[in-house]
Parts: C-alpha cells; sequence; structure tokens
C-alpha cells in the first residue's frame, strides 16, 4: 500500500504547487486506462496495486 503523501514526495517532491488531490486525479486516469481493477483504494492508508493473474 502507498499513500497519497509517499506519491506525492515521491513524484512531486511535495511541491507547493500540488494539491493532494491531484494524485487522485491521475490515480482515476489510470483507472480508465488499465482497468479499475487494478488499482486498489485502502481507505485510511492509500491505493495498492493488484497484478493481473497469470
Amino acid at each position: 500500500v502507498i499513500s497519497r503523501d509517499r506519491i506525492l514526495s515521491e513524484i512531486w517532491h511535495m511541491s507547493d504547487e500540488v494539491e493532494t488531490r491531484t494524485v487522485d486525479a491521475h490515480i482515476r486516469n489510470l483507472r480508465k486506462k488499465i482497468g479499475s481493477e487494478r488499482i486498489a483504494t485502502v481507505v485510511g492508508f492509500g491505493y495498492r496495486y493488484d497484478p493481473p493473474q497469470v
């Protein structure tokens, strides 16, 4: 599980120009592209990627 804060600090380096809802918007776009079942929201913690089973 990766927290929204960690995503912000790792990707955008916690810039004042980036709002925490920016992560939500990018997650929404990723879900549209790769399927909503691949990225799960873990309430109170962050996001989890579930790779396809082979």
